[in-house]
């Protein structure tokens, strides 16, 4: 059973197969939190927001869609627009359903990606906020998945939560993670 109520930042991560497994998680995510009264987003691919608009029992006009590439543009940008959704709750807890968005990434902008994740627990720690982040075994690079069960203190596995065995620190995770910048080109002048 989902935990009910806020009691801060509640961060998931669903890592499905198959759409099935992204629904059996995703829809009763979304359909408790506007039974509860919150403000809800989907961020996610276009086939998963379609496929959320399909089984949301013609809930879906309640619920915010937000393209993938406009909310995952830049990991500051993310979190200040988070941390506006939760400035302007009244009673309510912001639930977020997002699928950052791993293609087309090179290496140090993948792990800067991870440790947005990461930081995304301190970040919102007090926040009334319950982020599911999808994350596909089909198409995403393992070190992204395995940075996933690092990052998220919790998994979705269909309407339950378990605690992720191998959640990291987000202070420990994020010096892991610093990326060396590549050499800047020396310019010679002639």
């Amino acid at each position: 059973m989902m935990p009910s109520g806020p009691r801060g930042l509640i961060h998931q991560a669903l890592l499905y197969e198959t759409a099935d497994q992204f629904l059996a998680s995703a829809v009763p995510f979304v359909l408790e939190g506007l039974h509860r009264g919150d403000a809800v987003i989907a961020v996610t691919s276009d086939v998963n927001a379609e496929l959320l608009r399909q089984n949301l029992n013609g809930n879906s006009e309640n619920v915010t869609f937000i393209e993938a590439s406009r909310w995952y543009d830049a990991p500051g940008r993310t979190l200040a627009a988070y941390h506006r959704h939760v400035d302007r709750l009244q009673q309510e807890t912001l639930r977020v359903i997002g699928e950052p968005v791993w293609v087309g990434l090179d290496a140090l902008e993948t792990s800067e990606w991870s440790r947005y994740e990461s930081i995304v627990n301190v970040s919102l720690a007090d926040a009334p906020a319950w982020i599911m982040c999808g994350y596909d075994r089909r198409s995403l690079p393992a070190a992204v998945l395995d940075d996933a069960l690092r990052t998220h203190p919790e998994l979705a596995v269909g309407v339950e939560s378990q605690p992720s065995a191998t959640y990291a620190d987000p202070a420990m995770f994020s010096a892991k993670h610093h990326g060396i910048l590549a050499d800047r080109p020396t310019v010679v002048i002639e």
